[in-house]
This record gives C-alpha cells, sequence and structure tokens, in this order.
C-alpha cells in the first residue's frame, strides 16, 4: 500500500469513528416525520427513591438517533398487517382492530383477507400490537417493504430469536446496522423529558412531564385540554378516534407530539436481566393504572408484559439511523477515486 492510499484509509477511518453512531444513507421516511436526537452523552436521569429503580440512572444515550414525532398510525399498520398476510407472518393481526380504526374484510370472490380503514381513522394512533409484531415491522421497513418472507424475517430483529424457554429468548437488541428499531428506554426518556437548554442556553435539565413541563398536562378534547390520557374514562370508545398530532402545543423538549395520550409505547429495554418483561413508556387513552401511579411522569413507566403480549394500550414509535453527513461521503469518496488514480 503506497503513502497515498495509507493516509486513506486513516481518514476514513477517522471520519468513520468521529460520525454519529449509526449514520449510514439517509433510509425512506415513509410518512413520517423524524427529528434527529442530539445532545450526545447527556447526563442520565438521576431521579429520587420515590422513582422506580428500572428508571433512575437512564436516558443517557453516546450517539444522535432520529425517532418519529408521532406514533404509527392506522394508514401504517394496516399497510403491514396486510402484506403480512399475504406471506402468512404471525403478527398478531387481530389484536386490537377496534382501537386502531380497521376492519378485516373478506373478499367473496377470492377469499382474500384484508384490513380496511376510512380516510378519517387512518390517522388514528394504533394500538394493541405485542412487541414481537412491532420488531417485524420495523424488519419489513428495514427491508424497504419489500414483498418477501425474508423481508419480515430479519434486518432490524432475527424472528429465529423469539421463543420461550426458562425465560424469553427473543432478541435483546437490534441488529447492528438496523435502519428503524423500537427506540430503547434511555433513547425514549432522553426524547421525552431530557432538553438541552432547560436551565439557559446549553444548561439541559430533565422535565417531569413529556410537555416540556414539570406540570402535569390537563386531559381534555383537542382545542380544549393538552392531551387525551385517559380520555376514554370521559367519552368511552370516541377517545380512540383523536388523529395523532392533535395536540400540536403538547410537545416534549425535540418536539415529539402525542408522547402523553395516544398508546403507551413499547421500548426495546427488558425490566431486567432475566428476560422476561419488555417496558412501555408513555400514558395512554385507556390506561387503567391506579391515579397514585402516573405514567406521563418520568419516574414512572408501564411494566408492560411478555413479548408476545398486545395489551389494547400499547403502540409503537419508530426510531431511525441518522443519515451520514453528505460532505463525509462526498469526502471519502472523492478520496477513493483519488487513491485509485494514485495505485
Amino acid at each position: 500500500m503506497n503513502v497515498s492510499m495509507r493516509n486513506f484509509t486513516k481518514l476514513a477511518g477517522l471520519l468513520a469513528c468521529c460520525g454519529a453512531a449509526g449514520a449510514q444513507p439517509a433510509p425512506p421516511n415513509y410518512g413520517f416525520d423524524f427529528v434527529t436526537i442530539g445532545d450526545v452523552g447527556n447526563p442520565a436521569y438521576v431521579g429520587d427513591r420515590f422513582d422506580e429503580d428500572h428508571l433512575r440512572f437512564r436516558g443517557s444515550v453516546g450517539y444522535e438517533y432520529r425517532i418519529a414525532t408521532t406514533e404509527i398510525r392506522t394508514s401504517d399498520w394496516a399497510e403491514f398487517v396486510n402484506r403480512a398476510l399475504e406471506f402468512n407472518v404471525p403478527v398478531g393481526a387481530e389484536l386490537g382492530v377496534g382501537h386502531w380504526g380497521a376492519s378485516l374484510r373478506t373478499d367473496p370472490n377470492t377469499g382474500e383477507r384484508s384490513y380496511q380503514y376510512s380516510d378519517v381513522s387512518g390517522n388514528w394512533p394504533v394500538a394493541g400490537i405485542n412487541w414481537r409484531a412491532a420488531a417485524v415491522y420495523c424488519n419489513w421497513l428495514h427491508n424497504g417493504k419489500a414483498l418477501t418472507q425474508e423481508a419480515f424475517m430479519g434486518g432490524a430483529y432475527d424472528v429465529s430469536t423469539f421463543g420461550l424457554e426458562t425465560d424469553y429468548t427473543d432478541q435483546a437488541r437490534r441488529s447492528p446496522g438496523a435502519k428503524f428499531w423500537i427506540p430503547d428506554l434511555d433513547e425514549w426518556m432522553k426524547a421525552a423529558h431530557w432538553d438541552p437548554n432547560k436551565n439557559g442556553p446549553g444548561v439541559g435539565g430533565w422535565w417531569e412531564y413529556s410537555n416540556s413541563s414539570d406540570t402535569k398536562p390537563v386531559t381534555g378534547v383537542p382545542g380544549v385540554g393538552e392531551t387525551n390520557a385517559n380520555l376514554y374514562d370521559a367519552l368511552g370508545f370516541e377517545a380512540w378516534q383523536v388523529p395523532v398530532g392533535s395536540y400540536p402545543e403538547t410537545q416534549s423538549p425535540w418536539g415529539l407530539l402525542d408522547v402523553s395520550g395516544g398508546a403507551s409505547e413499547w421500548t426495546e429495554s427488558w425490566l431486567a436481566e432475566e428476560a422476561s418483561v419488555r417496558i412501555t413508556d408513555g400514558s395512554s387513552i385507556d390506561d387503567y393504572l391506579p391515579p397514585e401511579f402516573d405514567p406521563d411522569r418520568i419516574g414512572n413507566a408501564h411494566i408492560a408484559g411478555s413479548p408476545d403480549y398486545g395489551s389494547r394500550n400499547y403502540g409503537l414509535r419508530l426510531a431511525s439511523a441518522v443519515p451520514a453527513p453528505p460532505s463525509a461521503v462526498v469526502l471519502i469518496s472523492a478520496l477513493a477515486f483519488t487513491g485509485r488514480r494514485r495505485a
């Protein structure tokens, strides 16, 4: 190897190290609005003795990542489930149908089953999905929505690991190079509660609630309240018919909507080393928790359940890789071309 090629190798390695973790060419957004979560290496949430132990000293993330501003919608989930049915991929499709706004219909001529929704219900938040179905959805997006069975079975999560022995054997964390994934608890907490400028420019801090405040958001219909969390108590099923993004003034420090309300969101994290329970965070439209347990507060979270359990309250907010900086890509390409010519 000559000097020019050695210099190229060193510089390319340096650029790779300096880039955000997971940086890669931008995957399609598939209709989602993603925001980049920066402030790399932020302090963890310390909490106090009243907080749940599994949430203390969490929330520090040492890399950039992207996260969707809203939860997945009926239109997103129905498209996925309909394609999964074609390839006999088990995704718990029947779970939560009444809550995510689609109905299963059978074509009288072909016998083909599919989930249908209206222009209105297409924007409802999805609830009633289990963790494994969320993982398979991430696989499908990672593989460009390819119409093959393999597109559902791996990429972000290896479906072949899904099983139960003494504990659940499901893959603990997404695969390296995943383009879409279920955010882990640290990523979720940071996007919902960490503010790099809470105490002044460049002086960060943790907000108690996901509305960039230490005061709990007020439940009410859009235009009156600040969240639809627990709105089911007042409206019944109609509470699920509130589209995502209906409370635009209620945002996390990074611009996330519906962190309070909508669905309680799956995270990638296990409750403990003994793999049996995955964690969800954030409140839902129909929380069944006692009043003294506030899932909107940073020190609390749902201890959701096994990865194959799909409560009517559980939904998903996607995380995604940060694209590589265009300048770095161009520079590496130019260096590679120069190196080839000199070689």
